[in-house]
């Protein structure tokens, strides 16, 4: 199930009183040495192994507080130059149009200004009959005006009290996937480095009123879905992720603070800083430190390469392993000059990296060490790392949204580096990093 909340929200200078369905790592100045990357083309790449992006990632809430979800391909049909597209999706049709500004061929779209008709509803058919915002991004069209790409994310609230959010791509391309990574922020927006540039694009809460913030994000393992889950317990599903249910609306002892998802990307974790863990979805259920004493509450979760166990970190650098997580050690008990704030497990299982605030890494098991912010004097602090996927290297992200990287791990930019005004509005102070 999905609660259904309701919080007072301004769209496009009006104030409605709107149902919400809620179903749904990091960086800082970059270290010395990294060479930034060169500016982004003004063209989307089509490597010959890209896949196009044709997804709906949309939820209509009817007044009465019930709602339908979709997440299926989209097609567009009618393509009507450069202002104009019409999409079809889960048996509905949207039309948008930017009245705002001609769009040049072959170059990104920013926000604009637009019109919109949700063709299956008779309030919200027709230019005015329902008030909103919509964001192009990754648009691209040929010579003659006609899109190639296309991707919308929307909020609309129709006359009739009827609402619909969410984001539809056409041909958005998911490139060589796990080369990048994505920073994310406390809206749930997210922004992508290096070759995984636009599945931030399958949707995000962001443009939602949500009741507590987002606290983590966890991908698919094919890199074409992910979750996203709130301080609350609610989560949010897109692309390919299966929503499977979350702690959203149910009382908790302690806030949600991470979130892993099991290999085959069929379930996740929630895990609270008391060391409570909810499974959902084929998520293995293994035992958690819940209801038992803690030096420091916990701040992370870690999943295990079979997605059968998972370890928890706790600040002061306690490690708690269960299911066929392998205890390798930790800092429980150590002295330590900032708190831990992750951990990072190696492809093997048999290791794992923790993180602290002031960017000093701590290796057990198999874990390599490739070095450490920890002389830099990072401000605002390290929030969290990300392994390479051969566990030669990592990175490690600040408050700030400076990246610093290790080993073979490689620096592909930060939201500083972003081309604003091409479709690229950084996001909000990044509180994570996944692939």
């Amino acid at each position: 199930m999905i609660e259904v909340r309701r919080r007072i929200r301004p769209l496009l200078a009006t104030t409605l009183l709107v149902a919400l369905a809620s179903g749904a790592g990091l960086v800082g100045p970059t270290a010395a040495g990294a060479v930034r990357p060169a500016a982004r083309p003004a063209t989307l790449p089509r490597p010959e192994t890209a896949v196009p992006l044709n997804v709906a990632n949309f939820v209509i809430i009817a007044p009465n507080g019930t709602f339908n979800t979709y997440s299926e391909p989209v097609t567009v049909t009618s393509p009507n130059g450069v202002n104009d597209a019409t999409f079809l999706a889960g048996g509905y049709s949207f039309h948008f149009s930017d009245a705002a500004r001609g769009l040049h061929p072959g170059t990104y779209s920013t926000l604009v200004d637009a019109n919109f008709q949700f063709a299956n509803d008779p309030n919200c058919s027709a230019v005015g009959q329902q008030v909103g915002t919509f964001r192009i991004d990754q648009a691209a069209y040929d010579a003659s005006g006609t899109n190639t790409t296309f991707g919308v994310q929307f909020y609309f609230v129709c006359f009739d009290g009827l609402i619909l959010y969410g984001t539809l791509a056409y041909q958005l391309l998911n490139t060589t996937p796990n080369q990048g990574y994505y920073l994310y922020d406390n809206s749930g927006d997210s922004e992508g480095f290096g070759n995984d540039n636009y599945l931030r694009y399958l949707g995000s809460p962001s443009f939602l009123p949500l009741a507590e913030p987002i606290v983590g994000m966890a991908p698919t393992a094919d890199g074409n879905g992910y979750w996203t889950a709130a301080r609350d317990g609610g989560v949010f599903a897109y692309g390919d992720a299966a929503f499977a249910g979350s702690m959203g609306g149910k009382p908790l002892n302690s806030p949600i603070v991470g979130t892993a998802a099991t290999a085959d990307g069929g379930g996740y974790w929630l895990v609270a800083a008391d060391g409570g863990v909810f499974a959902f979805g084929d998520a293995v259920y293994a035992g958690s430190m819940g209801g038992k004493p803690l030096v420091s509450p916990i701040v992370g979760i870690a999943a295990t390469p079979t997605g059968k166990g998972y370890w928890l970190v706790a600040a002061d650098g306690g490690v708690f392993a269960f299911g066929d997580a392998v205890y390798a050690g930790s800092m429980g008990g150590k002295p330590l000059n900032s708190a831990i704030v992750g951990l990072a497990a190696t492809p093997s299982g048999h290791g794992y990296w923790l993180v602290a605030a002031d960017g000093g890494i701590f290796t057990f098991g198999d874990a390599a060490f490739a070095g450490s912010a920890a002389n830099l004097h990072v401000v605002p602090p390290v929030t969290g790392m990300l392994a390479t996927a051969d566990g030669g290297g990592y990175l490690l992200t600040a408050a700030d949204g400076g990246v610093f990287a290790y080993g073979d791990a490689v620096f592909a930019g930060t939201p500083s580096t972003a081309q604003v005004g091409l479709g690229f509005n950084p996001i909000g102070p990044p509180i994570g990093i996944v692939r």
